[in-house]
């Protein structure tokens, strides 16, 4: 009988966490951002329609030794996505045209090849030469060396 009463206490002292409290845990906040504004969804699509711009002409490059003379030229390098090179076409996004990317002298990291029309006025979105998006203030754009300038 003592064995029993033994094992049941032993069971009850496992069971129970051996004396610790069950508390919740605290839910755990944010990390502090530093201030830096998060990017809204429009920012992120751009940020995305740059990229594949941005990849686009890098494909386009690569299989022509030369960049592309009209935003349609990059079409079969988008998988026809006439929406996007409507973008183009209509202004919402500028991009560099004619542009040999090894010739980007101040480096593709470094070079502006595309951005969002109204990044010179407000500032935002804009596509480097590597393919990697920024986002600039008006004056960090203004300052930045460009594809063909």
């Amino acid at each position: 009988m003592t064995r029993f009463l033994c094992a049941v206490a032993v069971a009850v002292v496992a069971l129970s966490g051996c004396g610790k409290k069950n508390i919740p845990a605290k839910p755990v906040d944010p990390p502090d951002d530093g201030g830096v504004p998060t990017r809204s969804a429009e920012d992120e699509k751009a940020s995305n329609d740059l990229k594949r711009l941005g990849l686009a002409y890098m494909n386009y490059n690569d299989a022509h030794d030369k960049g592309p003379a009209k935003p349609a030229d990059l079409l079969p390098f988008v998988e026809n996505d006439r929406q996007l090179m409507g973008s183009v076409e209509r202004g919402t996004y500028v991009l560099a045209m004619n542009i040999k990317l090894m010739q980007l002298t101040r480096g593709s990291s470094n070079t502006v090849l595309g951005y969002v029309s109204t990044v010179p006025t407000a500032g935002g979105t804009v596509l480097m030469g590597d393919t990697s998006t920024r986002v600039m203030t008006k004056e960090e754009f203004a300052a930045a060396p460009k594809a063909g300038g």
